[in-house]
């Protein structure tokens, strides 16, 4: 069962809109602080759509709303960027980005570490996500 912390969140939300994120979802943030359609929210939505293409002058209203995973895969296959979440020795969550040139193999690619640790791994998730929307797309 999803929760809300298995979604992104609002703030992510809104820069992965900027960033050109169209893929339908079932959950939406609306107005800044309602996640609406996900278990966790107030109603569920019947079908799946791309909130983010709303053109009804509403649009900085809507947010689509992805799981973590649904992020992380949009940055995988669009931006080539592979999110890689390690347990340090402390039992800390760390982000690693790996980027990903052409053909997915141990011989191209290059990695970039993040230094912030986080206590949960939907945390460090988020973290690492919001990293690669400001500072590398």
């Amino acid at each position: 069962m999803e929760t809300r912390e298995d979604y992104i969140s609002f703030e992510t939300a809104k820069l992965m809109k900027e960033k050109g994120f169209d893929v339908p979802t079932y959950s939406v943030w609306v107005d800044h602080s309602k996640l609406v359609g996900c278990p966790a929210g107030i109603s569920m939505f019947p079908n799946v759509e791309n909130w983010n293409a709303i053109d009804d002058g509403m649009s900085d209203i809507y947010f689509s709303a992805p799981t973590l995973q649904m992020a992380m895969k949009w940055l995988r296959e669009v931006h080539k960027l592979h999110i890689v979440i390690d347990v340090h020795e402390s039992y800390a969550y760390e982000p690693k980005i790996v980027f990903i040139w052409y053909v997915w193999n141990l011989n191209t690619h290059k990695k970039f570490t993040i230094i912030n640790y986080s206590e949960t791994f939907e945390q460090t998730c988020e973290n690492a996500i919001m990293y690669c929307l400001t500072n590398l797309i």
